[in-house]
């Protein structure tokens, strides 16, 4: 869970580097209510997913004083994710919250279906 261990990178990735990687939205799985109004956005839908392949890997000291290679825990695609950025932002932000650039949000788990991209190490386990 975010409350028991969470990392960031030590760069900012803009949203101006991340544009070339901006692909639709994936349509919602059958039967999933679509999000509330204030949420929908064509141009969101059209260009708000992110084509990243995502990657979790796992060492230790032990492994790297063995000269281990890091175990691979996960890895999936970033389009998995159920709301795009927008969507996060705005629903965050709805309530009056006072969101300030440099605030961590999280996205939430980011699965594949398949055992290869689980995303949280309880669907791991």
């Amino acid at each position: 869970a975010k409350n028991f261990h969470s990392t960031i990178s030590p760069w900012v990735v803009t949203p101006e580097a991340l544009a070339p990687f901006r692909i639709a939205q994936p349509a919602r799985p059958e039967g999933d209510p679509a999000p509330l109004a204030y949420l929908g956005d064509a141009d969101d839908q059209a260009r708000g997913a992110l084509g990243l392949v995502l990657e979790v890997e796992l060492t230790s000291a032990a492994m790297r004083d063995a000269g281990l290679a890091p175990l691979r825990l996960s890895r999936g695609p970033a389009s998995n994710m159920y709301w795009t950025v927008q969507q996060i932002v705005t629903h965050h932000a709805s309530n009056g919250c006072n969101l300030q650039p440099g605030d961590l949000l999280g996205t939430g788990t980011i699965s594949a279906p398949e055992r290869a991209g689980y995303g949280s190490m309880m669907e791991l386990s």
